[in-house]
């Protein structure tokens, strides 16, 4: 499965979100061993490169804006604030 696949096809797909746990690290990558042994740790150039790349940036507030959809909330504008989403009281419950 492609990062595309993720963010087009899934977005929404709240039962296959929440039962495939891998895709998390691709879309979020971390500095440091994650539960999926496929993703490789985030190294220092990586992110200077990530941070300078408008598809990456494009991609992460896909991804960011899908998984808070996943949680019922909402980003509300460019500063990152957040209010409940319509959804959130079937959806808060994924935070715990």
């Amino acid at each position: 499965v492609y990062i595309e696949e993720v963010l087009n096809k899934w977005k929404g797909d709240y039962e296959k979100l929440e039962h495939n746990h891998t895709y998390i690290q691709w879309l979020f990558p971390l500095r440091e061993q994650g539960l999926n042994f496929y993703a490789k740790e985030l190294t220092t150039y990586e992110i200077e490169e990530f941070k300078k790349t408008k598809e990456a940036i494009r991609r992460f507030l896909l991804a960011y804006k899908m998984m808070l959809e996943f949680f019922g909330i909402k980003l509300i504008d460019k500063t990152g604030n957040v209010t409940r989403a319509s959804n959130w009281q079937d959806r808060f419950q994924h935070l715990n």
